[in-house]
């Protein structure tokens, strides 16, 4: 939710070929408002009894519902290390065999649940982080 990132994200987007097939799900009202300068249509999608104070409900309930994660993750002040709320979703979204565009300067390290492609998005340079949905003897999700 950085302010910096959101505007430059929402320029990227509604200047893109996707523009009119998206939709951005805001966890806050303030955030949609910003989203109408930019023609992108948005909306709300958690729900009213989630005050502000639970960002980190907010967050796992986002996830739940999206289709892919868009991750900006890195401190601006050292370019290394990542937030709480940004391992959170990162891991959130791969348990929950969702692909992340992670922007940073490093790729995500190795791990067998996932596969790391370096790629771009919007002319943004990053890495995808895909799931492994299928595990020895089936899928993942049938050990759960």
């Amino acid at each position: 939710c950085a302010n910096g990132v959101d505007q430059c994200f929402r320029k990227a987007l509604s200047e893109s070929a996707y523009k009119d097939r998206t939709f951005v799900g805001c966890a806050f009202r303030k955030r949609v408002k910003a989203l109408s300068n930019y023609s992108l249509f948005s909306s709300v999608v958690v729900p009213d009894n989630l005050s502000p104070k639970a960002a980190l409900r907010r967050t796992l309930w986002l996830v739940k519902r999206c289709c892919m994660v868009i991750l900006f993750p890195e401190n601006p002040f050292d370019n290394l290390s990542w937030g709480k709320g940004s391992s959170l979703i990162f891991k959130a979204a791969l348990y929950q065999l969702k692909p992340v565009f992670v922007v940073c300067s490093c790729p995500p390290k190795d791990c067998p649940d996932y596969r790391v492609l370096s790629s771009t998005i919007y002319g943004v340079s990053g890495y995808w982080v895909v799931p492994h949905p299928v595990s020895d003897g089936g899928l993942c999700d049938d050990e759960f």
